[in-house]
């Protein structure tokens, strides 16, 4: 195994920890009833300084502690969204966080070609856009009439309105705020240390 390889694999074990730690505060951070996701940074992070395979790897990291919180009833979204579609549900988190991880280093190593800098911000980026998207398509199509209830229940004029509005909204502007910020501080950071 190469010095380089190792380096990666220590770094990829250190962005794996710091997602349960992340993934496991967020569930005290919430705007409204939903949490927002900071596990997403070492994903992106992972995905630029160790690639899209990393990116994916880590995706599935945080999308198990996910799953866990939705079985065990801590996110009790989560639980409602299992306890009405197990398989749809565990399929979509995994599919939204590991989609976001490999193709945000998909992303990352195309643009950084020609600018890197245009290249981490674009990954930063597309890593929320990304988890977002998946989960919003998959609660209304496969989760619609759970989600349509959620929203009588709110007092929403539509179940879109809903989604975007109330259930994603402020959390998804927080979420690509946060890591168009904290993403490339922590990817330079550990480019620059790890020189890899």
């Amino acid at each position: 195994m190469t010095k380089n390889n190792t380096k990666k694999m220590a770094t990829v074990a250190l962005l794996a920890a710091a997602i349960v730690v992340l993934q496991l505060m967020a569930s005290s951070i919430r705007i409204g009833p939903h949490t927002i996701s900071l596990s997403l940074i070492p994903i992106v992070v992972g995905a630029i300084v160790c690639g899209p395979l990393a990116g994916c790897f880590l995706g599935a990291v945080s999308a198990t502690i996910i799953t866990i919180a939705s079985v065990t009833g801590a996110d009790q979204g989560g639980l409602l969204m299992v306890q009405y579609n197990p398989v749809a549900c565990i399929a979509m988190i995994y599919l939204k966080t590991s989609l976001a991880g490999l193709i945000s280093g998909w992303a990352y190593k195309l643009i950084a070609q020609k600018n890197e800098m245009v290249a981490v911000f674009v990954a930063s980026i597309l890593v929320p856009l990304i988890n977002t998207g998946i989960f919003s398509l998959g609660v209304l199509t496969i989760f619609r009439p759970l989600v349509e209830g959620w929203a009588a229940a709110a007092g929403a004029s539509s179940v879109i309105y809903y989604v975007f509005i109330i259930m994603i909204g402020m959390n998804f502007v927080l979420e690509v705020a946060i890591n168009a910020i904290l993403a490339p501080v922590v990817a330079r950071v550990l480019k620059s240390v790890g020189k890899m």
